[in-house]
């Protein structure tokens, strides 16, 4: 249904936290870009399937930030509570309002409205990029007695 990030390694072989770190590092690793990742709650209750949406959330929009902004400096906040948070920031020349709407960004904001969150992804004035990326903890779209933890 929706990308669930690198698909190099089998799903659930690696926490959720370590599928975070690998794909932050993937792209430091790659790029001449200083990242910082943020992790705060328990990570170890999102499934995989929901882990892998946020992964390709956290690369689509690392991606996009890399490719289309510039990006020098890039910080990565996750967050499990009452909801499912991801936030992303970075300086560089911004995203174009026109490139905002491409097939990869327009594709993480249905899905987290298909999951009952929402998404935004902005270029300040000043540049740079603002993404947020945020699902109830409780998904009111699910039929099954999962939890939806992302």
């Amino acid at each position: 249904m929706w990308p669930t990030g690198r698909q190099d390694r089998p799903a659930g072989r690696c926490s959720f936290a370590q599928r975070l770190q690998d794909a932050v590092a993937h792209l430091s690793d790659d790029h001449d870009v200083v990242t910082t990742l943020s992790m705060v709650g328990p990570m170890t209750v999102v499934s995989d399937e929901l882990a892998g949406h946020a992964e390709a959330v956290v690369v689509e929009v690392l991606s996009n930030a890399v490719w289309r902004s510039g990006v020098a400096n890039i910080t990565v906040e996750v967050s499990v509570s009452d909801e499912r948070l991801i936030e992303i920031t970075g300086d560089g020349r911004g995203i174009p309002s026109d490139d905002q709407c491409r097939i990869g960004l327009a594709d993480i904001a249905q899905c987290a409205e298909d999951l009952g969150g929402h998404c935004m992804i902005t270029s300040p004035p000043d540049g740079g990029i603002h993404a947020f990326w945020r699902i109830p903890l409780q998904n009111p779209y699910r039929h099954t007695a999962a939890v939806a933890t992302l």
